[in-house]
């Protein structure tokens, strides 16, 4: 695989393998930006800190950043879910371009075999923002299971309306499948899991019309300047409290000053 030239410009920038990086374009909808992981571990040791051992030399100078990516369904992942763990020297593995699909598949396939009807939820791993820096694996395909459950709205136990309760059914079932699985070389591929009662023939996207490039980025620019705002909230107050108080002060001194001018030259 030849890379082309924004794959080229991308790794020249930030130091990735320009033909992995050509593999991470060619199989996402769009490219947003780059975690810079070898340079946060150098400023802050913050990838050593995640290792048992404190030795993470080789994995960081392997990936020394991540592309932020969107997929043709509008998630967001890393590396567009590039992924070299349990793959052989100098192979990868990439999630299938349809993961719904391919859930729905998976699920037909075991009713075929054993007469059962069973729902299907494929994940991932990925990065979350949280209390420590870490990762989680999250629902990328579903078939007969709803991506969340709607309780926007809905009255709580005081009769309010409630802001949220749009819980992501999909990720919360994958985390929790993840504590049996692993990620390393426990082996485990499927997690059976019983008694949900969240299985359904209706379609597994949730409502919404989901992420697309134009909705990330525009909320990626608000965080900014949110976090812009937040910061210099402060200053700006107190610089608007000096001047009011400026200007209150002058008010006050005007009617004495013209009083004096007024005595020093009488009519």
């Amino acid at each position: 695989m030849r890379p082309g030239l924004r794959a080229k410009g991308i790794s020249a920038l930030a130091g990735k393998d320009p033909v992995e990086t050509e593999i991470v374009l060619r199989n996402s909808r769009d490219a947003l930006g780059c975690l810079p992981v070898k340079w946060a571990e150098r400023r802050f040791r913050v990838i050593s800190s995640l290792s048992p051992d404190g030795d993470v030399g080789d994995p960081v100078e392997e990936e020394p950043c991540l592309l932020l990516t969107v997929e043709g369904d509008g998630r967001l992942s890393t590396d567009a879910g590039l992924d070299y763990s349990n793959a052989a020297p100098g192979e990868y593995v990439l999630p299938s371009p349809d993961p719904d699909a391919e859930a729905r598949r998976i699920a037909e396939g075991v009713r075929a075999l054993t007469g059962a009807r069973i729902a299907v939820v494929l994940s991932d791993t990925e990065f979350v923002p949280s209390r420590a820096i870490g990762t989680m694996h999250v629902a990328i395909g579903c078939h007969r299971v709803p991506t969340v459950r709607m309780g926007m709205g809905k009255p709580d136990r005081y009769g309010r309306r409630k802001f949220g309760g749009v819980d992501m059914t999909s990720n919360e079932i994958a985390a929790a499948a993840a504590l049996l699985m692993g990620q390393t070389d426990e082996g485990v591929p499927v997690v059976l899991v019983r008694g949900l009662g969240l299985a359904g023939d209706g379609p597994a996207a949730g409502p919404g019309p989901g992420l697309t490039p134009e909705i990330i980025r525009g909320g990626l620019l608000r965080i900014v300047f949110s976090w812009l705002l937040v910061r210099l909230a402060p200053i700006v107050y107190d610089i608007t409290r000096q001047g009011r108080a400026a200007a209150a002060a002058g008010a006050r001194r005007a009617p004495s000053l013209r009083s004096s001018l007024a005595g020093a030259h009488p009519r």
